[in-house]
């Protein structure tokens, strides 16, 4: 490639992600130079400006519209939507946990290690090629295991780690070999180049090819990982899973199966249909069974991406896919205010289980609230958005006529109120105890609160945004 005028002008299209990792050499560095105490106080700042300025710069090279391919990323305006997105997210997560303090119980390699999983989010979401796929999902991997391995709190989290790089890396070799099966047959590992057929080649890389992605996703039988992660990971990190990797995974796997299984999709909906099936019951069921927060959580993700997944059993439409988008966005935020309350919580004392939350509706109700509610709007409860959202997805397994799933789906929305139900209820109990809890962190729970309310107004808009990014893949 000859670098010209032109060529440099296209590469500009990918400063923000360029930015993003210089921003992860540069923490590593101050890491290796600075002190521990002044590192505590000059992070969170850096994290806000590193993050807020990619979140700009995105939006201003999304809104040009121009499009510049290379052999292993590509750059559009509906990526760099999806970039700005996560760019948004991260800036609002840093600055809630400077304004909130919460940040004194990070350390540097924290923030290390967070700028690696915005990295790998980043590298898999511009990813043209199986090959930049893989690295992506790599560094994800690699953050997440140091993540566990550096978790004080948990006696075990060393051990989950060891299990988890394991794993993963059976499953990268799997999805090593499906790609080279791709490789062997079509010369190439681009996505836009790959069009599969009934070969065996094509049938086994594809297999491969989902069940490393599967994996990542947690789907059932690949969700054991998730279980001990969610257990042994910090609060911080486990909502950074719950919400904002699940999000983009799934955008990712929207990417990868559209653009390579379109029109030899049919042949593998069934199996989709059958992982989905398990997933659900399974995430409708083990909660039921749960006292701990955290493994109750993991196992209701394991059953809302298992109701997701229905969606890619059903239709290989990209306006249809784009529905789970629009659901997993109204799933994310009730996720984000349960999670910021519980570690608002966890700073007064510590907690493990819903037992520790008794009688908090009267300790302090606006805490209450900020459990109780989002729980309910999780699990797609009216009047909450992601009813709507539940609604639509519901409409689209009727119009298909897949009613062994539409069945599925009503016996896990029943179940998921039960378990909901079942673990709402130690709030409510009396207790004589007391919670000091400060004004500063009641208005963050209540801004979130309003704002979960508030995308009920903006779900049309928010279903027509997420149409226009997944047809523009």
């Amino acid at each position: 490639m000859q670098f010209n005028l032109k060529t440099i002008s296209e590469l500009a299209f990918a400063f923000p992600d360029i930015l993003i990792g210089l921003s992860l050499v540069a923490l590593c560095f101050m890491r290796l130079i600075m002190e521990e105490k002044r590192l505590e106080m000059v992070l969170p700042k850096l994290a806000i400006l590193a993050s807020g300025s990619c979140f700009v710069i995105t939006l201003l090279y999304g809104s040009f519209g121009r499009e510049f391919d290379t052999a292993l990323f590509i750059y559009s305006g509906s990526l760099s939507a999806m970039k700005s997105v996560l760019f948004g997210i991260m800036t609002l997560a840093f600055t809630i946990l400077n304004y909130t303090k919460a940040y004194k119980s990070f350390d540097s390699v924290s923030y290390i290690l967070v700028f690696g999983l915005i990295n790998s989010i980043v590298i898999c979401i511009a990813a043209n090629n199986f090959l930049s796929l893989i690295v992506g999902l790599e560094l994800y991997s690699f953050s997440t295991c140091f993540f566990l391995m550096t978790n004080p709190d948990d006696e075990n989290a060393r051990k989950t780690a060891s299990r988890f790089i394991l794993m993963s890396s059976v499953m990268t070799a799997t999805l090593l070999f499906g790609t080279s099966l791709y490789y062997s047959q079509f010369g190439t590992m681009s996505f836009l180049k790959i069009s599969l057929d009934s070969s065996l080649a094509s049938v086994v890389g594809t297999v491969l090819v989902l069940c490393g992605l599967l994996f990542k996703l947690g789907i059932v039988p690949f969700h054991s990982w998730m279980i001990d992660v969610y257990e042994s990971g910090r609060l911080a990190f486990v909502m950074f899973l719950e919400t904002v990797w699940k999000f983009f995974m799934v955008f990712i796997f929207i990417k990868v199966f559209l653009v390579i299984i379109t029109g030899e999709s049919v042949h593998y909906q069934s199996v989709l249909a059958v992982l989905a099936t398990a997933s659900m019951l399974l995430g409708g069921l083990m909660p039921i069974f749960q006292a701990n927060i955290k493994k109750f959580l993991a196992y209701a993700s394991v059953g809302h991406l298992g109701f997701v997944l229905t969606v890619f059993a059903v239709t290989n439409n990209m306006l249809s896919t784009s529905m789970a988008m629009t659901y997993l966005t109204m799933y994310c935020l009730p996720t984000i205010c349960l999670f910021s309350t519980l570690m608002i919580i966890g700073m007064k004392q510590p907690i493990t289980r819903f037992k520790d939350l008794v009688g908090l509706i009267y300790k302090s109700p606006i805490m209450g609230f900020g459990v109780v509610l989002p729980m309910f709007a999780m699990i797609g409860l009216p009047p909450f958005p992601s009813f709507l959202a539940k609604l639509n997805m519901i409409k689209l397994l009727v119009s298909s006529q897949n009613y062994t799933l539409l069945a599925v789906s009503i016996i896990y929305s029943v179940l998921s109120l039960f378990y909901v139900t079942k673990c709402t209820r130690y709030l409510f109990r009396r207790t004589r105890s007391e919670m000091n809890v400060t004004i500063k962190s009641n208005s963050v729970i209540l801004v979130q609160l309003v704002s979960m309310w508030a995308t009920l107004f903006l779900y049309p808009s928010i279903e027509r945004w997420f149409m226009l990014i997944v047809g523009g893949i």
